[in-house]
């Protein structure tokens, strides 16, 4: 994993790690797959993270502050362990599990084309009721394109979430803008946003890992159920 991390200067897949990232031109994108029985585990197969410029369009929150409650099966009561908190999709309510059980398919990276992507529908319990589940990052015309296919065996609802640093702000029913960029989703989206909860002594200084005083979570939730659907979101 040290070799491979050290060799990446463009895009590049990391087997070791499950990692598969693409950057150019002030771009960079990164996808995990793997599984959600990995070490200092967080359920988080699928979460892609966004910089443009150097700067956090779309984050991983990072770790809590470590206590007797982490090292349990207690630590996914916390939000920055869970995938709802990650930039990873929720069906029907249902959000990742930890365990061997949720994994990801196969990394698929084409660094001709700039494109990475991931079959995900094994990293959701069957509560979930999906049939396929297929994300797909890709860098082109100056812009980062995220592409979530989605199937149920019956119509069922999708949540997104997209972690921030930055305070976003809506801009019309379709758009928020967020770290200088301007983010579009599908019109069959309605746009939510709500600060982390620091409450918790675990939780409380997740904020400060990032040299702020809050984060912020983007949901991005289905008017109504659908059998199917290719949900598009483009950072430019």
């Amino acid at each position: 994993a040290d070799q491979d991390t050290q060799s990446c200067q463009s895009n590049c897949l990391l087997p070791d790690l499950q990692v598969a990232v693409i950057q150019k031109g002030g771009w960079f994108a990164a996808i995990k797959g793997g599984n959600n029985h990995e070490n200092h585990n967080h359920n988080d197969v699928g979460s892609v993270i966004v910089y443009a410029d150097g700067n956090p369009v779309f984050i991983d929150p990072g770790s809590c502050t470590y206590t007797n409650r982490t090292f349990t099966r207690e630590r996914y009561n916390f939000w920055p362990m869970c995938s709802d908190f990650h930039n990873c999709a929720t069906f029907n309510g249902v959000t990742q599990k930890a365990g061997r059980e949720a994994y990801s398919g196969e990394m698929v990276l084409d660094k001709e084309k700039d494109t990475m992507s991931l079959d995900l529908v094994n990293a959701y319990s069957a509560d979930a009721n999906l049939s396929s589940y297929t994300r797909t990052v890709q860098l082109a015309n100056s812009a980062i394109t995220i592409t979530d296919d989605v199937a149920f065996n019956a119509p069922g609802m999708v949540m997104f979430s997209y972690m921030t640093k930055d305070k976003p702000e809506l801009v019309n029913e379709t758009t928020f803008a967020v770290a200088g960029k301007t983010v579009t989703f599908d019109g069959s989206l309605t746009y939510d946003v709500s600060t982390v909860d620091t409450s918790e002594p675990e939780t409380a200084s997740v904020p400060g890992n990032w040299n702020a005083e809050n984060l912020y979570r983007i949901t991005l939730t289905t008017k109504a159920p659908t059998q199917a659907g290719k949900f598009i979101l483009t950072v430019l």
